[in-house]
């Protein structure tokens, strides 16, 4: 957890080979990572995939590339800028803990679904 929290940048990668898609267009997917590393209060940039501005505002909570010129660009930014590596660190855990937690998936499900959570 030390290492996630205390790195300059965390960096994420959300694809996945398959023999189904070629080489240049990868399976891409949001992962546990996207949601464990802002949580530990990381400066996450992670590689864009689908459903990912659902879960974070981009650029103010965490930051996404979507080839390498961008992520090594990305990295110079975050490297020459203090201050964005710790917004994305204190806004993103915030977003993380208050709105990513399992118990508030669980209550975005039940109220899909129409149902009222069980209560103790």
């Amino acid at each position: 957890m030390n290492l996630t929290k205390e790195s300059t940048i965390t960096l994420g990668v959300n694809r996945v080979p398959t023999f189904q898609r070629f080489p240049g267009n990868p399976l891409t997917y949001s992962r546990l990572r996207d949601i464990e590393a802002p949580m530990m209060g990381a400066c996450y940039l992670t590689e864009w995939a689908d459903g990912l501005t659902h879960l974070y505002d981009i650029g103010t909570e965490i930051e996404t590339y979507r080839n390498v010129e961008e992520m090594v660009s990305k990295i110079d930014e975050l490297l020459s800028n203090k201050e964005k590596r710790f917004m994305l660190r204190a806004r993103g855990q915030r977003r993380a803990l208050s709105e990513l937690t399992i118990g508030k998936s669980l209550e975005r499900i039940f109220k899909a679904l129409g149902l009222s959570p069980v209560s103790n």
